[in-house]
C-alpha cells in the first residue's frame, strides 16, 4: 500500500533505530533514569514518535482500529494484519477500483486538477494491485469521462488517433511487402 511506503521512509529517516522499534518494539534502555544519556532518552521516546507518526498516516476510520494498541509494532502489526492482501481480498480491490475506473466521469464544477488527482489514485491502485492500462486506453477513458461539452475536442483527438494507427499500419504493410519482394 502506498501510505505503507510512505510511512516507511518518514520513520526511517527520522532515526536509524526507528524501523527497528516498529518491527521489533520499544528499546528498553536498561540504566537507572539518572545515568540515561540524551541518545539514550531519545531512543527511549522512539516508540511514542513512531505510533504518534502512524497515528497521523491514518484516517479517522483506520485510526479506530489502532485506539488500543500500546506500542508502534502492536499498531504496525494490527495494520498489516487488516491491510495485507489474500488473494479474495486482493481480487475485490481489484474489483472495485476497476469499476471506479469503468465508471469514472468529471463531476459537475469539478475543477482539472481534482478531476486528474482523482483518475490518477485509481489508476495508482490499479497499479499497485498488478492491473494496468496501456496508455491509449488510458487516454480514451480521461476523453470519455469529461463532459459533453468538452465532446468536440475528444471527437477531434480520436480522429487524429486513429488516422496515425491507420498510417502506421499502412506504412508497416507496405514496408512488409517491400520486405518480401526483395
Amino acid at each position: 500500500m502506498v501510505w505503507k511506503k510512505r510511512v516507511c521512509a518518514h520513520l526511517a529517516c527520522l532515526h536509524d533505530d526507528m524501523w527497528s522499534v516498529v518491527t521489533k518494539g520499544p528499546i528498553k534502555i536498561d540504566k537507572e533514569k539518572s545515568e540515561c544519556t540524551n541518545e539514550d532518552k531519545r531512543k527511549n521516546n522512539l516508540d511514542n514518535l513512531a505510533m504518534e507518526i502512524l497515528y497521523r498516516s491514518l484516517d479517522d476510520n483506520m485510526f479506530n482500529y489502532i485506539i488500543s494498541c500500546e506500542s508502534a509494532k502492536e499498531i504496525w502489526d494490527r495494520l498489516t494484519k487488516l491491510c495485507e492482501d489474500n488473494a479474495q481480498t486482493k481480487e475485490n480491490k481489484i474489483t472495485v477500483a476497476t469499476q471506479q475506473f469503468d465508471n469514472f466521469k468529471m463531476r459537475p464544477r469539478e475543477t482539472m486538477t481534482k478531476f486528474d488527482a482523482r483518475f490518477s489514485q485509481i489508476i495508482t491502485t490499479l497499479s499497485i494491485l498488478g492491473k494496468t492500462y496501456n496508455n491509449r486506453e488510458i487516454v480514451i477513458k480521461v476523453m470519455r469521462a469529461l463532459p459533453w461539452k468538452w465532446d468536440i475536442k475528444t471527437m477531434a483527438y480520436e480522429f487524429k488517433l486513429n488516422s496515425r494507427n491507420e498510417k502506421e499500419h499502412t506504412t508497416s504493410a507496405i514496408i512488409s511487402k517491400a520486405l518480401v519482394s526483395s
